[in-house]
């Protein structure tokens, strides 16, 4: 995970922490086109920041804490993000 947040003045890691996002990117993508079409979420949406809205804070926490990232913590993020991606007429998120 630290390799993942250091900058590309730092040992030559930049080149490896875009190809992993890049990758996670290619695939997230699939998964927002197919909620959009399913009208999930709102026409739009900026996958890689949404993306990024979920996942920051959990690598935050992972980051910068000795604790595990646990369920309830997850649930509040995804809690938060959710309405920023949602269509309008979609359902709560389920449980």
């Amino acid at each position: 995970m630290r390799l993942l947040v250091v900058d590309d003045r730092d040992w030559g890691a930049g080149d490896a922490r875009a190809e992993f996002w890049q990758i996670r990117f290619q695939r997230v993508k699939a998964i927002f086109e197919r909620a959009e079409q399913r009208g999930e979420i709102r026409t739009g949406v900026k996958y890689q920041v949404a993306m990024q809205l979920m996942i920051a804070p959990l690598h935050a926490h992972a980051l910068y804490t000795e604790d595990a990232v646990d369920e309830h913590t997850v649930d509040a993020v995804i809690d938060m993000a959710w309405p920023a991606i949602a269509a309008a007429a979609s359902p709560t998120r389920g449980r």
